[in-house]
Protein backbone atom coordinates (compact mmCIF):
# COMPACT_ATOMS: atom_id res chain seq x y z
CA UNK A 1 0.00 0.00 0.00
CA UNK A 2 1.46 3.33 -0.96
CA UNK A 3 1.39 6.39 1.27
CA UNK A 4 -1.45 8.13 -0.60
CA UNK A 5 -3.77 5.12 -0.32
CA UNK A 6 -2.96 4.89 3.39
CA UNK A 7 -3.76 8.57 4.01
CA UNK A 8 -7.00 8.31 2.00
CA UNK A 9 -8.02 5.21 3.98
CA UNK A 10 -7.25 6.94 7.26
CA UNK A 11 -9.19 10.07 6.25
CA UNK A 12 -12.15 7.98 5.09
CA UNK A 13 -12.25 6.12 8.39
CA UNK A 14 -11.99 9.33 10.40
CA UNK A 15 -14.81 10.97 8.43
CA UNK A 16 -17.15 8.09 9.25
CA UNK A 17 -16.67 8.50 13.00
CA UNK A 18 -19.12 10.68 14.94
CA UNK A 19 -17.87 14.09 16.14
CA UNK A 20 -17.57 13.19 19.82
CA UNK A 21 -15.62 10.02 19.07
CA UNK A 22 -13.08 11.59 16.70
CA UNK A 23 -10.63 12.48 19.45
CA UNK A 24 -10.82 8.96 20.89
CA UNK A 25 -10.38 7.53 17.40
CA UNK A 26 -7.29 9.73 16.86
CA UNK A 27 -5.80 8.53 20.14
CA UNK A 28 -6.49 4.91 19.22
CA UNK A 29 -4.90 5.42 15.80
CA UNK A 30 -1.72 6.83 17.35
CA UNK A 31 -1.57 4.07 19.96
CA UNK A 32 -2.22 1.12 17.66
CA UNK A 33 -0.38 1.91 14.43
CA UNK A 34 3.23 1.00 13.74
CA UNK A 35 5.80 3.35 12.30
CA UNK A 36 7.07 2.33 8.85
CA UNK A 37 10.41 4.00 9.69
CA UNK A 38 10.95 1.85 12.78
CA UNK A 39 10.03 -1.27 10.82
CA UNK A 40 12.46 -0.24 8.08
CA UNK A 41 15.21 0.16 10.69
CA UNK A 42 14.42 -3.29 12.01
CA UNK A 43 14.63 -4.63 8.45
CA UNK A 44 18.15 -3.36 7.94
CA UNK A 45 19.54 -4.13 11.39
CA UNK A 46 17.66 -7.28 12.44
CA UNK A 47 15.95 -8.32 9.21
CA UNK A 48 18.04 -11.47 8.87
CA UNK A 49 16.25 -12.72 12.02
CA UNK A 50 12.81 -11.93 10.56
CA UNK A 51 11.93 -9.56 13.42
CA UNK A 52 10.56 -6.95 11.02
CA UNK A 53 8.06 -9.45 9.61
CA UNK A 54 7.09 -10.77 13.04
CA UNK A 55 6.34 -7.18 14.07
CA UNK A 56 3.79 -6.67 11.28
CA UNK A 57 2.18 -10.08 11.71
CA UNK A 58 3.71 -11.90 8.73
CA UNK A 59 4.88 -14.99 10.61
CA UNK A 60 5.49 -17.15 7.55
CA UNK A 61 7.94 -14.80 5.86
CA UNK A 62 9.50 -14.03 9.25
CA UNK A 63 10.25 -17.72 9.73
CA UNK A 64 11.54 -17.95 6.16
CA UNK A 65 13.96 -15.08 6.83
CA UNK A 66 14.99 -16.71 10.09
CA UNK A 67 15.71 -19.94 8.22
CA UNK A 68 17.99 -17.98 5.87
CA UNK A 69 20.33 -17.24 8.79
CA UNK A 70 22.19 -20.59 8.56
CA UNK A 71 22.79 -19.91 4.86
CA UNK A 72 24.39 -16.58 5.72
CA UNK A 73 26.54 -18.15 8.43
CA UNK A 74 27.59 -20.96 6.09
CA UNK A 75 28.52 -18.51 3.33
CA UNK A 76 30.70 -16.48 5.69
CA UNK A 77 32.33 -19.69 6.89
CA UNK A 78 33.02 -20.63 3.27
CA UNK A 79 34.77 -17.32 2.63
CA UNK A 80 36.91 -17.74 5.73
CA UNK A 81 37.83 -21.33 4.84
CA UNK A 82 38.65 -20.62 1.20
CA UNK A 83 39.26 -16.90 0.61
CA UNK A 84 40.56 -17.38 -2.94
CA UNK A 85 37.66 -19.53 -4.23
CA UNK A 86 39.64 -22.67 -5.05
CA UNK A 87 37.09 -25.20 -3.72
CA UNK A 88 33.96 -25.26 -5.89
CA UNK A 89 31.69 -26.47 -3.07
CA UNK A 90 32.63 -23.52 -0.90
CA UNK A 91 32.21 -21.12 -3.82
CA UNK A 92 28.62 -22.34 -4.21
CA UNK A 93 27.95 -21.55 -0.53
CA UNK A 94 29.40 -18.09 -1.06
CA UNK A 95 27.23 -17.47 -4.13
CA UNK A 96 24.12 -18.69 -2.31
CA UNK A 97 24.94 -16.45 0.66
CA UNK A 98 25.38 -13.47 -1.65
CA UNK A 99 21.99 -14.11 -3.24
CA UNK A 100 20.35 -14.30 0.20
CA UNK A 101 22.06 -11.05 1.24
CA UNK A 102 20.78 -9.28 -1.88
CA UNK A 103 17.25 -10.55 -1.26
CA UNK A 104 17.36 -9.38 2.36
CA UNK A 105 18.57 -5.95 1.24
CA UNK A 106 15.84 -5.64 -1.42
CA UNK A 107 13.25 -6.62 1.19
CA UNK A 108 13.72 -3.20 2.74
CA UNK A 109 12.01 -1.59 -0.24
CA UNK A 110 8.78 -3.47 0.53
CA UNK A 111 8.75 -2.99 4.29
CA UNK A 112 7.11 0.49 4.50
CA UNK A 113 4.25 -0.57 2.24
CA UNK A 114 3.70 -3.75 4.20
CA UNK A 115 3.65 -1.76 7.44
CA UNK A 116 1.09 0.68 6.03
CA UNK A 117 -1.06 -2.25 4.86
CA UNK A 118 -0.86 -3.76 8.36
CA UNK A 119 -1.85 -0.39 9.86
CA UNK A 120 -4.76 0.02 7.43
CA UNK A 121 -6.12 -3.42 8.25
CA UNK A 122 -5.79 -2.73 11.95
CA UNK A 123 -7.58 0.61 11.56
CA UNK A 124 -10.39 -1.02 9.60
CA UNK A 125 -10.86 -3.45 12.48
CA UNK A 126 -10.77 -0.54 14.93
CA UNK A 127 -13.34 1.32 12.86
CA UNK A 128 -15.69 -1.66 12.95
CA UNK A 129 -15.37 -1.59 16.75
CA UNK A 130 -16.10 2.15 16.91
CA UNK A 131 -18.99 2.26 14.45
CA UNK A 132 -20.64 -1.15 13.95
CA UNK A 133 -23.56 0.44 12.01
CA UNK A 134 -21.40 0.77 8.92
CA UNK A 135 -20.23 -2.72 7.88
CA UNK A 136 -19.42 -1.68 4.31
CA UNK A 137 -15.88 -2.51 3.28
CA UNK A 138 -13.45 0.08 2.13
CA UNK A 139 -12.34 -0.14 -1.49
CA UNK A 140 -9.34 -2.36 -2.05
CA UNK A 141 -6.13 -0.45 -2.60
CA UNK A 142 -3.20 -1.28 -4.81
CA UNK A 143 -0.06 -2.77 -3.26
CA UNK A 144 3.26 -1.09 -3.78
Amino acid sequence: MNRLDYVVTLADLRDRVEGAQKSQFDLDVRAQTLSPSVTLGLTYFLGFLGIDRFRIGLWGTGLLKLCALPVLILSEWAVIQDPFGMDQRLVMYDVLGTIVQILLYCDGFFTPGLTRRYNANKLKALFQDVDPKSPEALPASSDS
